[in-house]
């Protein structure tokens, strides 16, 4: 499998395996801060069996869209609700920085003329070095959902070389690209990619 991929922008990159094991870990990681923070992860309850003698705790079932009746269930479940976009979106935004920090070789480097442009729109810039290179690769380099999505698949399909089949490689790009089709800036995507034409 080819290491490298030549995209529309004209650029071409270097890729190299990542590991799996770390995008565990860093999703695992993220859910503890949240829970840490006591944040409304797990669904709110209603009880099935009110306490008894017998049952002094009662019997409770989660809720789910079906089962809130009162304004307190629908704000506890909104609360949960915001809580699971909020963790999802924060494991997405490190995994996806971890495999392109990681498994590109080739080396970022934000050029002159764009950090002028940016100036120029008076840009706030990351003062990190590693965060202005993303937002290099991203805006100049990537730009496009197809692109970028291409860009988080091809680490880890290096490293499941010669343990899946072509139509397991293609279910992973399509995953990624999924998942970047249904963010917020889906729309402003695509606009870019027609206009890039």
């Amino acid at each position: 499998m080819e290491g490298t991929i030549t995209f529309n922008t004209g650029y071409t990159l270097e890729f190299r395996p990542i590991s799996r094991v770390k995008i565990a870990k860093i999703t695992l990681s993220v859910q503890k801060e949240f829970e840490d923070r006591n944040e409304p992860l797990e669904p709110p309850t209603y009880f099935t069996v009110q306490p008894t003698p017998e049952h002094p705790d009662g019997i409770t079932e989660p809720h789910n869209e079906t089962t809130l009746e009162t304004e307190e269930d629908k704000e506890k479940w909104g609360q949960h609700k915001d809580a699971e976009d909020r963790l999802q979106a924060e494991q997405a935004l490190r995994v996806n920085k971890y495999i392109l920090i990681k498994g590109i070789v080739t080396k970022i480097v934000p050029s002159q003329e764009w950090l002028d442009e940016e100036k120029e729109l008076g840009t706030v810039l990351p003062e990190n070095e590693k965060d202005l290179q993303l937002e290099y690769l991203y805006d100049e380099i990537l730009v496009s959902i197809r692109n970028i999505g291409e860009a988080l698949a091809k680490p880890l399909m290096l490293g499941l070389e010669g343990a899946v089949s072509d139509l397991e490689v293609s279910a992973i790009e399509d995953t990624f690209r999924g998942d970047l089709e249904s963010g917020p800036d889906k729309e402003e995507s695509k606009e870019t990619d027609s206009n890039s034409k």
